[in-house]
């Protein structure tokens, strides 16, 4: 079956029976990848990510800390490997700020480009 040529950016996450989570179906089908179950592959399934095991294959690790930013993990974050679009779209699938002071405190990021910084970070509910 042919593959997909520019798979839209929607955010609608699906787990891949190789245990990385695609942005949305059609992403997956675009890298050849079966779907397991919808939505982000949970930990027990969701190939792991860091500095010493990076995730390979244009994959992305996602080092989200939870909501709160004294959840931050930021001395040896572990993540989860994540297939994103080539380019994010700004504003969808939610919000973040970066853990570390790379940049500012006060930076804020769609879910997708924080992902695609692999860097720890901490989803809020709506920043500028």
């Amino acid at each position: 079956m042919k593959r997909p040529g520019s798979p839209a950016a929607i955010a609608n996450p699906q787990c891949g029976c190789d245990g990385i989570t695609y942005y949305n179906a059609e992403i997956a089908a675009a890298h050849g990848a079966n779907i397991s179950a919808p939505g982000a592959c949970s930990d027990a399934v969701a190939k792991k990510c860091g500095d010493a095991q990076p995730c390979g294959d244009g994959a992305k690790c996602n080092f989200d800390q939870g909501t709160k930013a004294g959840q931050c993990n930021i001395l040896n974050p572990t993540g989860t490997c994540w297939v994103l679009p080539d380019k994010c779209p700004e504003g969808a699938g939610g919000r973040a700020r970066p853990c570390l002071t790379s940049g500012g405190l006060n930076d804020c990021y769609s879910l997708c480009s924080a992902i695609e910084r692999e860097e720890p970070f901490y989803k809020v509910t709506n920043c500028q």
